[in-house]
């Protein structure tokens, strides 16, 4: 029995050839009558002596580098078709230099060749004997990553995950008992690690890693974590985006506490879609960025998607950054479970899974419209197989420039997550829906679903604008200058901040024996390059006629009647009643009383006023108003 063993162990080495992970052997021979094994001389011997003369666990560092080599000695090993069988620290031998080398391959066979140990018979040793081993089943590259598995957790935790007082009550624990689980034992210990461990431990082979060389890929990419303790390279997406919420968040408590009540129930099993709405500047991702903070301190695991403008935007964008910011942050074994059998379909749109999951299957061509159904089953499939693990917040903003594709994907999503523990948050600027947008009619129909909410964002009020300024100069704001701004800018938030900052940039207030004086009129303070970008967007969609009567209108500073719209324009009544439509639907100007309007921000009506700029122009706009006021129409 010995010489057949010391002859396995020479076929399988001569198998696999020299490597640095793998005790070379050189020859094998019987010199008067007794066997004989030459192999490489390894100095520093063999680890399990180590681990039984230690006083403590090795550090996480020598733990995960062992790990590494003994995985890249199986990952040859499994290459060339042997599988070890005997995984242990007394077959690991250690290098004067720190290197493992896997060894005594004695119990090794060949896939393909036949077997020579008798079926039913469990082979190997009983505190790594992986369950299937235990019950005399075939083993398999995967049997081998279990006692990998129980190595690492013993070289972790100073103690294997199973001891008895005899073999057979340790290999009973193997085929029936749950490990603790080594954060148990380690304080501190990465939950990558504690996740590796626990899916190599795993009873059936098929939840275990799927190779040798996943498991040396996710290894590599723990040990880097290690090495960089503040660039951690987690297994979660969520730990990724686990920042504190920016400082300087004023006011939206009661949408806070709408949203708060809304994860609530998520949490609870009952899906919820809600929907933030407002004008551009007015804190939609401000907001959604600190609900986000709040949701992953209640345990729930947030992705961000966003939609972008302009032609050279990729379809599905929102859905495509949310899934590639899960894939980013995943380790591949587990995002490849994660995904399932739909890895092929998402890799259609996100093709970042191929550099995470490489040789994905393409899924079989199939005609566009069931292609299209496919994707989005893909998608909301995916999604509730996260949402079962972990409540999930969904987060999609800018929707105001989403592609039917991601309309379709955003109802498909909501259909299903009124059952599962998912919160969509989509967020959109109502100023830029037409009838004609996608959204707009898809808005129709989500809100009919039972779980659908609405969340319409308006300016802060004045004591919120105060305190934001105070936030933004880092100082107290006088009350003069933060009811000027106040009133300038609505309350919007994103107007505040670019006026404030305008106006020290341009010395248009100064500071004076610790106190702010400014001169204040609009047309002193002039219009920040960002707001000017952001209310140009807004009236380049304007048709020619409305573009026109507002300008027209911007130099009345005191608002304007349909009689003074209908007196200076050249367009019929019908168009200008359109016109106006259109500036109200816009929200660029407000009704303030039964037929009087006004614009919605005083630098609106700034920047719109500053294309009435030719003195051509200016004198002839100047004599009509003299010949109006002089028939007493009530400008």
């Amino acid at each position: 029995d010995d010489l057949e063993r010391l002859r396995r162990e020479a076929q399988a080495m001569a198998r696999l050839g020299a490597h640095s992970n793998i005790v070379t052997v050189h020859d094998i021979g019987e010199e008067d009558g007794k066997p004989y094994l030459v192999c490489e001389y390894v100095p520093a011997g063999e680890l399990g002596r180590h681990l039984r003369n230690a006083t403590a666990p090795l550090t996480i560092e020598r733990a995960l580098a062992i790990a590494t080599d003994i995985a890249r000695a199986l990952a040859v090993a499994h290459g060339r078709g042997v599988i070890h069988r005997d995984v242990k620290p007394a077959n690991v031998w250690l290098c004067e230099d720190g290197a493992a080398k896997l060894g005594d391959f004695g119990l090794a066979f060949s896939i393909d060749r036949t077997r020579m140990t008798i079926p039913g018979t469990a082979i190997g040793t009983a505190t790594y004997m992986a369950p299937e081993q235990a019950r005399g089943e075939p083993a398999d590259a995967r049997t081998d990553l279990y006692a990998l598995g129980v190595m690492l957790y013993e070289m972790v935790c100073g103690r294997p995950p199973f001891s008895g007082d005899d073999p057979l009550s340790v290999i009973s624990q193997h085929a029936t008992v749950a490990p603790a689980a080594p954060v148990l034992h380690v304080t501190g210990l990465p939950p990558a690690i504690n996740d590796l461990i626990l899916r190599l431990l795993a009873k059936a082979p098929e939840l275990r890693p799927a190779s040798a060389a996943a498991v040396l890929e996710e290894l590599r990419v723990i040990t880097e974590s290690v090495r960089m303790p503040n660039q951690p390279v987690p297994s979660e997406p969520e730990e990724l985006e686990n920042q504190p919420a920016a400082p300087g968040f004023v006011g939206r408590t009661p949408e806070l506490v709408q949203l708060a009540a809304a994860l609530d129930r998520t949490i609870g099993g009952a899906g919820s879609l809600l929907m933030v709405v407002g004008e551009p500047g007015i804190g939609k991702t401000r907001l959604i960025e600190q609900f986000a903070a709040h949701a992953r301190d209640a345990g729930a695991r947030v992705l961000i998607g966003r939609c972008y403008d302009g032609d050279w935007a990729p379809p599905f964008s929102p859905l495509v950054e949310a899934i590639k910011q899960h894939a980013t942050a995943t380790s591949p074994p587990r995002l490849r479970a994660d995904l399932g059998v739909h890895a092929g379909v998402l890799a259609r749109i996100v093709p970042a899974l191929h550099e995470r999951l490489p040789n994905i299957a393409e899924p079989p061509a199939i005609p566009a419209e069931g292609e299209r159904y496919r994707l989005l089953e893909a998608v909301s499939d995916t999604l509730g197989r996260l949402a079962a693990e972990r409540p999930l917040v969904l987060v999609l903003d800018d929707l105001h420039w989403a592609d039917k594709g991601t309309i379709a994907m955003l109802q498909q999503v909501a259909r299903t997550s009124a059952t599962q523990r998912v919160l969509v948050l989509g967020a959109y600027r109502d100023v830029e829906l037409d009838r004609t947008h996608p959204l707009a009619e898809a808005l129709a129909g989500l809100r009919r679903e039972k779980n659908f909410e609405r969340i319409a964002l308006h300016g802060l009020d004045g004591a919120e604008v105060a305190e934001l300024l105070d936030v933004i100069a880092e100082q107290d704001v006088p009350a003069a200058l933060s009811e000027a701004i106040a009133r300038e800018t609505e309350g919007n938030p994103f107007f505040i901040k670019e006026v404030l900052l305008h106006l020290v940039e341009e010395g248009k207030i100064v500071q004076s024996d610790g106190t702010w004086t400014s001169k204040l009129s609009i047309a002193e303070m002039g219009i920040p390059e960002g707001v000017r970008e952001v209310i140009g967007r807004r009236l380049s969609r304007l048709s020619a006629t409305c573009g026109r009567m507002l300008t027209v209108c911007s130099a009345l500073t005191a608002g304007f009647s349909w009689n003074v719209i209908s007196a200076i324009s050249d367009a019929d009544d019908a168009a200008l009643l359109d016109a106006i439509d259109e500036g109200l639907g816009a929200q660029l100007i407000i009704e303030r009383e039964r037929g009087r309007y006004d614009f919605t921000h005083a630098l609106i009506r700034h920047t719109l006023y500053e294309e009435l700029s030719t003195p051509r122009e200016l004198r002839r706009f100047g004599e009509f108003l003299d010949e109006v006021h002089g028939v007493g129409l009530g400008f």
